[in-house]
């Protein structure tokens, strides 16, 4: 970013206290008024949400408890540098599929064509509305999606993430 002309700044716990002794909104007008945009690496979608809502600048999500979009840019990336394209691969995903990297394969693999299968335990499977919100898409792309158990059938990309992210 410095190379481009950019003026970084890093605001970790230490330095910002968010929503400790200021609300979220108004962490958010003050950051707005001193950046022209934020990448926000947190916890809570809700909190990224108001910084989008109030600060009047572009916001990036860099990872939350429900989503991990730029986590999802690296890996299909990677994905398309390696096959040389993205539309009709299947990439497989096996571990807790109710975090933010299994929600964020799923919605970002159906946007761009990807078929997707997530690998896990029923009770570790992803939210229905999560589900309902890919297979929308995957509608629009004409990719597939799949949630199941079993690990028959796969091929293209398998990835494996933490159990405990």
């Amino acid at each position: 970013a410095v190379d481009l002309g950019a003026h970084p700044e890093f605001l970790g716990p230490n330095d910002i206290q968010l929503g400790k002794k200021e609300s979220i909104s108004d962490t958010a007008k003050v950051l707005g008024s001193m950046f022209d945009g934020i990448e926000f690496r947190g916890f809570k979608q809700s909190d990224v949400e108001i910084l989008a809502k109030d600060s009047g600048r572009p916001v990036w999500n860099g990872l939350t408890d429900v989503w991990h979009p730029t986590q999802m840019l690296a890996d299909f990336m990677t994905i398309k540098e390696h096959f040389g394209h993205l539309q009709d691969l299947t990439l497989a995903y096996v571990g807790d599929g109710r975090n933010n990297v299994a929600n964020s394969l799923l919605v970002t693999g159906a946007i761009l064509g990807v078929n997707i299968t997530i690998i896990s335990p029923e009770s570790l499977q992803p939210a229905l509305e999560i589900q309902k919100l890919a297979r929308k898409y995957a509608m629009k792309s004409r990719s597939k999606i799949s949630i199941r158990t079993d690990l028959n059938g796969l091929e293209n990309c398998l990835g494996q993430y933490g159990w405990g992210s």
